[in-house]
């Protein structure tokens, strides 16, 4: 480990090396089996890395389990490679990794070759050029330079740039799954929102509110809304505490309908408790 400053690489700031966060990630893929062990990188992905955030697809269990164990020192050696703090979380996520792999081979291994212009290896250079740790400088800056030709690689045989984080995707449309997944739960949350300032809420006042709000949306919000309350209710039923759980099911209840017929709500409402304590009664747990 180099003894200077944490933060910067001779003169250079780190923000300034890693301005490009696609540098970053190609940087830990490239050196994903020196930081994991080639057991947890053979399970595991370095998928993404945003605002020092770094998410992981993992496709084993047993292997998130012991990556979440030793997340630190996995973070310790993240960090190793840029003399640095560069890297301030890990995020783990279940999924397959395979395609994502494929997608990032390294561009050696490819029959196709491609060149940089002039302008984008100059820039690619100059983020460099002050730098006092020469042999570490070097290093990243072959892999930026390195980076830069796969990803053109890549859009020649039709993967297309992101417009909304910049990373690479093969597919349809304009951003990559995962800026479509985040956009998507950015709108449940504005729905869930609504619901529970108003969980009488219709869809058509909903819809005047949220632009684009399919009625499938809509719905899949309140049962997501009444299943979280699910567990709670459960929680308090076994602490014995029933007059809490009967007004968290009441809400469960609200959440799952829509409706202010008390009628309707009640019924609902004692339904859940119902199946709750059957439930935890065969499980011996009240």
């Amino acid at each position: 480990m180099n003894n200077k400053k944490p933060n910067r690489i001779g003169e250079v700031s780190m923000n300034k090396i890693t301005e490009d966060d696609r540098y970053m990630i190609h940087i830990i893929r490239k050196n994903w089996k020196k930081i994991v062990g080639e057991v947890i990188a053979e399970y595991s992905f370095p998928s993404f890395f945003s605002k020092g955030k770094l998410t992981v697809i993992v496709e084993n269990n047993l292997i998130m389990n012991e990556m979440k164990m030793y997340r630190e020192t996995i973070l310790e050696n993240v960090n190793e490679e840029f003399y640095g703090t560069a890297v301030g979380e890990i995020y783990m996520k279940s999924g397959k990794i395979y395609q994502n792999r494929d997608m990032y081979k390294d561009y050696e291994e490819s029959e196709e070759t491609a060149e940089i212009t002039p302008e984008e290896k100059q820039k690619i250079e100059g983020l460099f050029s002050s730098a006092e740790n020469d042999e570490l400088a070097e290093r990243v800056k072959n892999i930026a330079l390195n980076s830069k030709i796969n990803e053109k690689i890549l859009l020649k045989k039709g993967y297309r740039e992101c417009n909304r984080c910049g990373d690479l995707f093969l597919g349809e449309g304009e951003i990559c799954i995962k800026c479509r997944n985040d956009l998507e739960n950015e709108k449940m949350g504005k729905i869930k929102n609504l619901i529970e300032k108003n969980p009488v809420i219709s869809y058509r006042e909903t819809e005047r509110e949220i632009e684009g709000l399919t009625e499938g949306e809509f719905y899949k919000a309140r049962d997501q809304l009444a299943e979280d309350l699910t567990l709670f209710v459960s929680e308090l039923i076994e602490q014995n505490n029933l007059k809490e759980a009967g007004s968290a099911a009441e809400k469960y209840a609200l959440y799952r309908t829509g409706s202010s017929e008390i009628f309707i709500i009640n019924k609902v409402k004692e339904e859940l408790l119902n199946r709750l304590t059957k439930f935890l009664k065969l499980r011996g747990r009240i």
